[in-house]
């Protein structure tokens, strides 16, 4: 943000959020002010090391590129604790979702994977197909592919065999 937006007695908008329909499906784009993501980032937030990560970049800075090259320092033991809390959450939404939603079982694969190879390479990965690439759950590979084809309000007859495995990598 310009330095102008911090002198008014309105606090400034630090996160944007934009939707946009496209042919290829929904564009969501959230993007922070530097104070705001710097913040978040000391306070082990994974959700603000995923985006500073992301392969997905609209445009960079010399900043960004700098606060990147910092994130293997900012990794801490308290990033399983936000990853815990994230997936427990998603779990619950799952959970009680009626009917079952596969965009929410996705995400809660996707949480989990990104924790687990956080926890054990040190590394941010959030593109649930690269997580998979990794951990080989076949019929994961099926149901990004059902995603992609029927569309965000998806669903799951019987996911009773995808829960066992989720409960498992758990």
């Amino acid at each position: 943000l310009p330095g102008d937006a911090f002198w008014t007695l309105d606090e400034p908008r630090e996160t944007l959020e934009l939707r946009c329909d496209t042919d290829a499906g929904l564009v969501e784009t959230v993007t922070h002010d530097l104070r705001k993501a710097v913040r978040m980032l000391l306070k082990h937030n994974g959700y603000a090391l995923e985006q500073i990560t992301s392969p997905l970049v609209i445009k960079t800075s010399p900043v960004h590129q700098s606060i990147l090259a910092m994130v293997p320092g900012l990794l801490t033991r308290s990033h399983y604790h936000h990853y815990r809390g994230f997936y427990r959450n998603e779990r619950r939404e799952y959970d009680w979702s009626n009917p079952k939603s596969l965009k929410k079982l996705l995400y809660c694969y996707r949480v989990l994977m990104t924790g687990c190879i956080l926890l054990r390479e040190g590394v941010v990965e959030a593109n649930l197909d690269a997580l998979n690439q990794r951990f080989g759950y076949r019929f994961l590979d099926e149901l990004i592919e059902r995603k992609r084809s029927e569309g965000e309000t998806a669903i799951l007859p019987d996911d009773r065999p995808y829960i066992a495995e989720l409960d498992s990598l758990e």
